[in-house]
């Protein structure tokens, strides 16, 4: 029964692309893999027929592995029918292999064929030999594809890049051709040089213009899906400082006013005007053109009768950066902003540290790797999807800046996406208003920061996580980062004082050393977790004294020369320092079940491998409303706690040992 209802409550949850909802499944005990109500097909691979993207994308971050071979023999067939040298096949063809790579997953398998089989060169093949019957088709397969920053990374390394400037620059060329190759060549514009070869291409003046237009071109089915992408590739190009003459000469802010003033623009049409006024309005240079009283009023004027609470956000934003009241604290400019960026510990930092993961929503895998590997070092670590403070798969910023002030340390994880988006620059420039600690995390590779991220971020060191190898050190270089700069939590690294006055340095793996604590000799804890993987290690001390400190060696091999043994752990000792529960070791633990009177579930514990990092996830699940069912289904499915009663003793012991 309670899989039936697990099965109905990721169902609908993919059905609607609610990832609070699918996220929650999940952590209910929901299996990545389960074939669903009313289908009978794996959720990822369901969520992928729907074209549920922001589901597809939740569901692989989790695990879920869809089919590639079944999608690279969908496309193989495609392929097979462009060989075929009767322009009918081409067409339709390539028609299908647009439609195809809509979805990121399909995008995946492009870029995998373009890297083996040369599927580039076979597209501008076609392009030399049918220019004008299937130009038009062959750019509406790359302005899909060029969505997914590994295939324009690709593209820029190949002889193809000028000749698609070409085709979107040449007012000779057919509009419905020159349509598709303009946002083909905005989507590839993820660095520096291609940004301002762009810009003084005159494609801003282009896109502008077409905006006025009431036709569309065959790459669109409606004025209104043509309108909602020509403003997404402005919005691209909105956030670069050269572009800003541009906007000023076509008069871009009352083009945007008219926008969201009309009553025949779609919701959609009006996120997408709204996201270009936000990223315009970072520029402290542009908002001084503008009359500020003005074009406050008139978008509060227009946002009191939107309904779309998404669209909604994205006007607090521009007003936010405006000036005006928005229940956010007041924006700060940047050029003031100067030196606020915390390379060190916090000036807020507490005992029990929350640390916030801000990152794009293409980049949500591994921000949810950040956030699971954090959790089990023992911190508090939070995405937005944890929090359910997202509408329709889009950040509250609201409720955003509220957990950035709420937490010590900010990682924010970087790309060329993330800088393109208002709401992570908006999230990024809150953290350091408010003076936090921020982890800079590079996640895309040979990606050098420019822009508004150059600005903030340059002059700090950046964590460099790009690439597919050696992840389990980036996510301790990640740690390590975290415990050197939180004065307010108790990590690897400690120095101990003992009762005749000698002082222990303990170290971990790294050799790193941090804060300082009293504690009973009997009672050394430790914990050593690595991603992926838990181990217990044995606590070695090297024979070498200097200066009345004996250097603490945390290794999983046992040093048979001056070790220690712990035979003496009594209760006194062990809760008299409870505060340091996060570092127990799989031993301490089963002590600790002892005095409270749960010695009988001692062995399932052990079994579990449940070390002081995992009593704090499970103190975390007690604190969250939205776990409570979660928590208690792991008490006793995994834990083997059955009795209620010895389930709510578990808990409030948990609770008590955090609080000493």
């Amino acid at each position: 029964m309670a899989e039936q209802r697990l099965r109905k409550q990721l169902f609908d949850g993919i059905r609607n692309n609610d990832l609070y909802n699918i996220q929650r499944a999940l952590n209910n005990g929901a299996k990545v893999d389960m074939t669903l109500t009313h289908s009978d097909k794996k959720a990822v691979d369901y969520a992928i027929e729907l074209g549920k993207e922001d589901a597809v994308i939740l569901l692989i971050a989790n695990g879920a592995k869809p089919d590639m071979n079944k999608y690279q023999q969908m496309l193989n067939y495609f392929l097979d029918k462009l060989a075929i040298n009767r322009l009918k096949d081409i067409r339709e063809a390539l028609m299908a292999i647009a439609n195809y790579v809509k979805q990121e997953v399909f995008r995946i398998v492009f870029y995998q064929s373009c890297k083996e089989s040369n599927l580039l060169d076979k597209l501008f093949k076609i392009l030399t030999l049918y220019s004008d019957s299937c130009g038009a088709d062959v750019f509406s397969v790359l302005a899909y594809a060029t969505r997914n920053t590994d295939i324009c990374t690709f593209i820029l390394s190949s002889n193809y890049f000028d000749k698609i400037i070409r085709y979107a620059t040449n007012t000779d060329i057919p509009k419905e051709i020159r349509i598709p190759a303009i946002i083909t060549v905005v989507h590839l514009s993820i660095d520096e040089e291609t940004d301002i070869k762009l810009i003084n291409s005159e494609i801003i003046e282009v896109l502008t213009l077409l905006l006025t237009e009431s036709h569309t071109v065959p790459f669109f089915t409606t004025v209104s899906e043509q309108n909602e992408s020509i403003l997404a590739a402005l919005c691209d190009l909105s956030v670069n400082e050269a572009a800003l003459k541009h906007f000023e000469e076509v008069g871009v802010v009352n083009l945007l006013l008219t926008t969201f003033q009309s009553e025949q623009a779609s919701v959609k049409v009006k996120e997408s005007a709204v996201r270009i006024l936000w990223n315009y309005l970072f520029h402290d240079s542009a908002k001084l053109q503008l009359q500020r009283t003005t074009l406050i009023n008139a978008l509060q004027q227009v946002e009191q009768k939107l309904a779309d609470y998404v669209v909604a956000d994205c006007f607090d934003g521009a007003l936010w950066l405006l000036g005006a009241p928005v229940d956010i604290e007041p924006y700060i400019p940047l050029t003031i902003l100067a030196g606020n960026v915390q390379s060190n510990v916090t000036e807020n930092s507490s005992h029990q540290s929350q640390i916030w993961i801000s990152y794009h929503q293409n980049d949500l895998a591994m921000a949810i790797s950040i956030r699971s590997y954090l959790k089990c070092a023992g911190f508090r670590a939070y995405i937005d999807i944890d929090r359910n403070i997202s509408l329709n798969n889009k950040s509250n910023l609201k409720s955003i800046t509220k957990n950035i002030q709420e937490s010590n340390i900010i990682v924010i994880c970087l790309s060329h996406k993330y800088k393109q988006s208002p709401y992570c620059h908006s999230q990024a420039h809150f953290a350091v208003q408010k003076k936090k600690k921020v982890i800079p995390v590079l996640l895309q590779t040979n990606y050098h920061l420019h822009g508004w991220l150059g600005d903030l971020f340059g002059s700090i060191p950046v964590l460099d996580f790009s690439g597919e190898n050696d992840i389990n050190n980036k996510m301790k270089s990640l740690k390590q980062e975290v415990i050197q700069n939180n004065s307010g939590r108790d990590q690897s690294g400690k120095t101990y004082t003992i009762g005749n006055s000698i002082t222990l340095k303990r170290c971990d793996s790294d050799n790193s050393l941090l804060s300082h604590e009293t504690i009973d000799s009997t009672t050394l804890i430790n914990n050593s977790t690595d991603f992926g993987e838990r181990s217990t290690p044995t606590p070695s001390f090297s024979t070498t004294t200097t200066s009345n400190e004996i250097r603490l060696n945390l290794t999983n091999k046992f040093s048979k020369s001056a070790s220690i043994t712990f035979e003496d752990r009594s209760t006194r000792a062990l809760t008299s320092t409870a505060r340091n529960y996060m570092d127990w070791s799989i031993e301490n633990v089963s002590f600790w079940l002892n005095s409270i009177g749960l010695s009988s579930y001692r062995e399932m514990f052990k079994s579990q491998q449940i070390c002081g990092g995992s009593l704090e996830q499970l103190l975390c699940m007690s604190l969250d409303s939205h776990q409570t069912e979660y928590l208690h289904k792991i008490l006793e499915n995994k834990l083997g706690i059955i009795k209620f009663g010895d389930a709510l003793k578990f808990i409030t012991e948990l609770q008590k040992l955090s609080s000493r």
